[in-house]
């Protein structure tokens, strides 16, 4: 589920946010990482995501699978390289050493989302009790966020603590959702993303998943 809410903490910015704050000092990127960046030597790959299309309709697999890749490694450098090359378009990763905390606000864990080996947004889980230091934090460095709530039939119930939309990067900060009942309650989530690189992904998505219906609609045009 939270691979659920990262999504959509994204998708109802992208939609929702009306940008109508000052969005000062955009990131452009986290920690020395720049959008678009490859992943470092440092990180560690924890995660992948398969996006295809079956009968014309979306489907997404989070797959963990570290036991694989240290079998590959076992195996060979070459089988690793190999493996690497053809790595599925999204990747979640980690560093090894990375400080959970931004200035007195202590996190969770740091997971750096890669799409088509670009770096396209970070996911930050934060320790609820320091959601108002954080927030406090956001506004000092980017500016006053947006607080959105409401509901869709995306999404069901939601609440953003602060939002932020600009050309270059977005800025969501999860207090509550509807899958709040999966998750840690003690841990909100913080997406900081690419805003070229998440819509370049979205619309690739959805262009492959027209295109799978396509495929399907005109096998079936044969039977007439």
């Amino acid at each position: 589920m939270r691979k659920l809410a990262f999504v959509l903490a994204i998708l109802i910015v992208l939609a929702l946010s009306t940008g109508g704050f000052a969005f000062q000092n955009e990131p452009e990127g986290f920690r020395g990482l720049k959008w678009g960046d490859p992943p470092g030597e440092d990180m560690e790959l924890i995660g992948v995501e398969y996006v295809y299309s079956e009968g014309g309709e979306y489907i997404s697999r989070y797959d963990v699978i570290k036991r694989r890749r240290e079998l590959l490694r076992l195996l060979s450098n070459e089988a690793w390289e190999k493996y690497i090359q053809d790595m599925p378009s999204f990747c979640q990763y980690k560093r090894k050493n990375d400080e959970l905390k931004i200035g007195e606000a202590k996190l969770k864990y740091i997971y750096y989302k890669f799409y088509k080996r670009q770096f396209m947004s970070v996911e930050i889980g934060v320790d609820s009790d320091y959601v108002d230091l954080l927030t406090s934090i956001l506004e000092l460095k980017f500016g006053e966020g947006e607080y959105i709530r409401g509901s869709s039939s995306l999404a069901g119930y939601y609440l953003f603590r602060y939002a932020q939309k600009g050309h270059i990067a977005g800025i969501a900060l999860i207090e509550a959702s509807i899958y709040d009942n999966y998750e840690d309650e003690e841990t909100l989530t913080m997406t900081i993303y690419s805003t070229k690189i998440v819509t370049q992904k979205r619309e690739e998505e959805e262009h492959q998943v027209e295109e799978e219906k396509r495929k399907v609609a005109e096998k079936g045009s044969d039977d007439f």
